[in-house]
């Protein structure tokens, strides 16, 4: 057969065509080099507003725990802490948080009516709740301190810190490592303990409960996100070229972070199933009860409508139910010193829960009962 001048232009052009392909197809980058330790010379310069807004919110946490020794608070005095001083927790914190808190029927005004009055529990449910025990309660066995407080862990520093991977338009900035690593509550030397008499930078917040879950031997939540966190580190300094790398470490400290809120929520599950099966249980062991109770329930409601949890909504309403905190209906928290077989039970049934979505294991949940921190004495 003769080859026509047409055939043979589209063969070079089809055979020129697959010589320049793999000429300009380009050659993979070198495997990422990862140090031992994380280089935190740019830390304290970088992460100034994280930092700033930590202290900020350990503040309003001060200002709501004052009632506790039956002393009168002013909401004015709760929304200032938390709308004012830059940066606001307010600014940082979740829609849905901001309406759970605000208003006539919010948190701060529930606080506020409880405060010096002394607290009954229920039921019947009567008056506006009062310190028992060591603990302000609202008249539902809720105390708003310790939930507010948790729960504003997750709707604002695990909410930011989210948003610096998903919004924050200069996200190729290597200081955007350092701002996370602030907000999660830890720091460059990752002391892996929340222990002030031992460290002068202790960890906060959520690294501080990565620090008590952790048995400090390599392979737990703390020693896993720090390793993240040195991973993240050398991406950004290795340039754009490793940004799959950059994603993933992203991406595994995130998903570790949402975690621990569950591990936190467990272990106080856990406490308070100890303490409503204590024979003839004190006032103060009653009160203890209900303020880990409200612990719980803070650590899973700060997760609410945050998006890209690995904890379905429906899943997180399920367990907050089960908690006596159901999102669409009235709280009943006292109910948990009343019948404590039945209790107990659905105790058990929010730990299941969270441990199938999270894939905590036997031993994970065993070492969930201790605090590593204090344990170790670390």
């Amino acid at each position: 057969m003769r080859v026509t001048p047409i055939l043979i232009f589209a063969l070079c052009g089809l055979f020129g065509s697959v010589i320049i392909s793999c000429s300009n197809k380009e050659t993979p980058p070198p495997e990422l080099s990862i140090p031992t330790s994380y280089e935190g010379a740019t830390f304290q310069q970088y992460s100034v507003q994280e930092r700033a807004l930590l202290e900020n919110l350990s503040n309003l946490s001060a200002v709501m725990r004052t009632g506790n020794t039956g002393a009168p608070i002013n909401s004015r005095d709760l929304v200032l802490a938390y709308g004012t001083n830059n940066p606001t927790v307010k600014n940082a914190t979740s829609t849905y948080m901001q309406e759970f808190l605000e208003g006539t029927d919010g948190y701060f005004n529930k606080l506020s009516r409880a405060s010096a009055q002394t607290y009954v529990p229920g039921p019947p449910v009567s008056g506006t709740g009062g310190v028992l025990g060591s603990y302000l309660f609202d008249e539902q066995g809720i105390e708003p301190a310790e939930l507010i407080e948790k729960a504003l862990f997750g709707a604002t520093l695990y909410n930011y810190g989210l948003n610096l991977y998903i919004q924050n338009p200069n996200i190729n900035n290597p200081a955007t490592v350092d701002r996370l690593l602030a907000i999660f509550g830890a720091n460059p030397a990752f002391p892996s303990s929340d222990n002030p008499t031992l460290h002068s930078q202790p960890d906060r917040a959520a690294a501080a409960v990565a620090a008590q879950t952790d048995r400090n031997d390599g392979t737990g939540p703390y020693d896993q996100i720090k390793t993240q966190f040195i991973r993240l580190q050398a991406a950004y300094k290795a340039g754009a070229a490793y940004q799959p790398q950059r994603d993933q470490a992203f991406s595994e400290i995130l998903t570790a972070w949402e975690k621990l809120h569950a591990a936190a929520a467990i272990q106080a599950c856990q406490r308070t199933i100890t303490l409503i099966n204590t024979p003839q249980p004190t006032v103060s062991v009653q009160a203890e009860a209900l303020h880990m109770q409200s612990r719980s329930i803070g650590w899973m409601l700060g997760l609410r409508t945050i998006p890209n949890k690995v904890l379905s909504e429906a899943r997180l309403d399920e367990v907050l139910t089960l908690l006596r905190f159901p999102p669409q209906g009235s709280p009943t928290v006292y109910e948990i010193l009343s019948d404590k077989t039945a209790e107990t039970a659905r105790l058990n049934q929010a730990i299941q829960v969270l441990r199938t979505v999270y894939l905590f294991s036997d031993q994970d949940l065993e070492d969930l009962k201790k605090n590593w921190v204090n344990e170790q004495r670390r």
